[in-house]
C-alpha cells in the first residue's frame, strides 16, 4: 500500500538529503530554471542548526529531477504533520521488509539518502580543495545545505567523501549569507580543534 509513498520519499531524499521530517514544511519556489527549497531545520533548537531554516538552490535540473522533489513536497504537504509522521512510520516499515531481504547487516534507512547526499556534497566542494581557505570554505557550504551548525557533523559524522556516490545526480548551491553565518562559528571550532591537539601533543614533565 505504501510502496509508492516509499519510492517517491527516496528519490526525492536522495537529491535533497532532508531529515525526512523536514519535507513537513519545505516551500519550494521556481526561479527561471532554477528550483529554490526553503527547508525549516528539525534541530535548531538545540544549537545544532545555523537557523529556523535553509536554502538549497538547484540551477537546470532535469524534468524528471524537478517532478520527483515538487511531487513529493506536494504530497507531505498535504498532510497534517502528524498524519505526516504516521505516513513516515510506514515508509521506514516497507524500507525494513524490502531490505532485510536484500541485507544481511548495515541496512539502509530513510537517513541513508541523507548520508549519500552529505558524501556527494563532500566530493563536489572538497575534493578540489587545495588549500585551508577552501577547504574550509567547502566545509561551509556543506554545514549550510545540511541545516548543520558548523561543519563538526560534515567532518565526522555523515558519509564519508566519495566520488562514486550519486554519480551524476545534481549538486546544489547554498544561501551566501547564510554560509558567513556559518563560517565565523567554524574558524572558532577549528581554533578549539588545533588547541586541543597542541595540549595533547605537547611534552609532560620528565
Amino acid at each position: 500500500r505504501y510502496a509508492s509513498d516509499f519510492s517517491a520519499f527516496f528519490k526525492a531524499n536522495l537529491l535533497c538529503g532532508l531529515r525526512p521530517i523536514e519535507w513537513h514544511g519545505t516551500q519550494i519556489r521556481l526561479a527561471g530554471r532554477a528550483l529554490v527549497m526553503t527547508v525549516p531545520n528539525a534541530k535548531r533548537g538545540n544549537g545544532r542548526a545555523h537557523g529556523p531554516t535553509r536554502t538549497l538552490v538547484f540551477d537546470d535540473l532535469s524534468q524528471d529531477h524537478r517532478d520527483a522533489i515538487v511531487n513529493w513536497a506536494t504530497r507531505v504537504n498535504a498532510l497534517t504533520r502528524k498524519v505526516y509522521k504516521s505516513l513516515l512510520k510506514r515508509i521506514e516499515e516497507v524500507m525494513r521488509a524490502i531490505t532485510k531481504r536484500l541485507f544481511r547487516k548495515n541496512r539502509p534507512t530513510p537517513y541513508t539518502t541523507r548520508h549519500a547526499f552529505s558524501a556527494r556534497l563532500k566530493a563536489f566542494y572538497l575534493g578540489n580543495a587545495r588549500t585551508e581557505e577552501e577547504y574550509d570554505l567547502g566545509c561551509a557550504i556543506i554545514a549550510a545545505l545540511m541545516g548543520h551548525a558548523t561543519d563538526d557533523t560534515a567532518d565526522f559524522h555523515y558519509g564519508k567523501k566519495s566520488e562514486k556516490a550519486g554519480r551524476g545526480l545534481p549538486i546544489p548551491r547554498a544561501d551566501p549569507a547564510e554560509v558567513a553565518r556559518i563560517r565565523p562559528r567554524l574558524a572558532r571550532s577549528r581554533d578549539r580543534l588545533r588547541a586541543l591537539e597542541a595540549r595533547r601533543i605537547r611534552p609532560g614533565p620528565r
